[in-house]
């Protein structure tokens, strides 16, 4: 029996991984298709002061009003913060099919850290840049973008505005979701976001000081065991602060709304890995609204029509 057991988690490993396979043949055509899309946001700085600092954040912003009391947030997904493809065309498509010359709203970039270093910065950041009347504020993130959603959001509980958070294609347990990928023999995307994580603190403001600790353990083949061992090194993180730092954080106020957009033909994320999450973190008096989506793709499938518009219109009017 334990044989045929093997057997038949190999044969459904297998099909699993040729399913994934071809939905990541259709996000890369996606992704290709997204990265012609054109730019047209404002290029500013934030002022602010952090740790008796004062400091700059770089950011888009997609109308030049500042009268708005109403605040959204886009974070990217990946391994650091910036105005994505993906973000890009999701806004072009808003501001063509949706109002949203009520709202101000600005994209996050910060090339030189990694997202999840950046919570305790970027949320006194956005809070110093707030109207002192603001009427709401919504956090957008997509992909890894919604955990950061989720640590940012938890930090802005005194704001007594409407919060609302949304994640699109994102993961709540980004590390057991990367882990899984190793379970394959061919579909390893883990090796892949190894070399993104390692690429992004390549590019750290503080590269100087953690050089030494970002030599490959292989030529060839590092995978999710080795970019955990970086990233813990790095951010002096033991396991229990990583995974706290890498999950969503269901820590928030009574009136915080959550929306999770979300497909089960998404060739990145695996959704038993994120229910299996919220079912053992979510609190009683959490809001959260699920929505699925019946698209293919990866923080992509926005990238050759608008029917994707009707879930995020949905979430924003929730």
């Amino acid at each position: 029996m334990p044989i045929i057991s093997l057997i038949k988690k190999l044969f459904i490993n297998m099909i699993e991984e040729i399913r994934r396979i071809f939905l990541l043949f259709i996000f890369i055509i996606q992704m290709i298709y997204l990265s012609f899309t054109e730019n047209h946001f404002f290029k500013l700085n934030l002022y602010y002061n952090y740790d008796n600092k004062d400091k700059t954040l770089c950011v888009y912003k997609s109308n030049i009003s500042d009268k708005n009391k109403k605040y959204i947030y886009f974070f990217s997904g990946g391994f650091s913060l910036k105005c994505s493809p993906d973000i890009t065309k999701i806004i072009n498509d808003l501001n063509e099919s949706y109002c949203l010359k009520n709202y101000n709203v600005y994209i996050i970039e910060m090339l030189d850290h990694s997202s999840l270093s950046v919570y305790n910065e970027l949320s006194d950041c956005i809070k110093q840049n707030l109207s002192k009347d603001v009427e709401e504020i919504i956090f957008f993130g997509l992909s890894g973008g919604g955990v950061v959603a989720s640590h940012l959001m938890n930090r802005c509980k005194e704001l007594s505005c409407k919060k609302k958070i949304i994640c699109y294609d994102s993961t709540f347990d980004v590390v057991a979701n990367v882990k899984n990928f190793s379970e394959f023999f061919v579909y390893r995307i883990d090796m892949l976001m190894y070399y993104i994580v390692k690429s992004t603190y390549l590019n750290n403001w503080n590269f100087t000081n953690i050089k030494d600790k970002l030599k490959n353990k292989y030529v060839f083949g590092n995978g999710v065991n080795e970019f955990v061992k970086i990233v813990k090194s790095v951010e002096n993180y033991d396991d229990a602060k990583l995974h706290e730092q890498s999950s969503f954080n269901f820590d928030q106020e009574n009136n915080t709304k959550i929306v999770n957009i979300y497909s089960n033909n998404d060739p990145i994320i695996f959704q038993e890995i994120s229910k299996n999450y919220i079912y053992e973190n979510i609190k009683k008096n959490i809001n959260l609204k699920n929505i699925l989506k019946d698209t293919i793709g990866h923080c992509s499938d926005m990238s050759f029509n608008k029917y994707y518009l009707k879930y995020i219109i949905h979430a924003l009017e929730y």
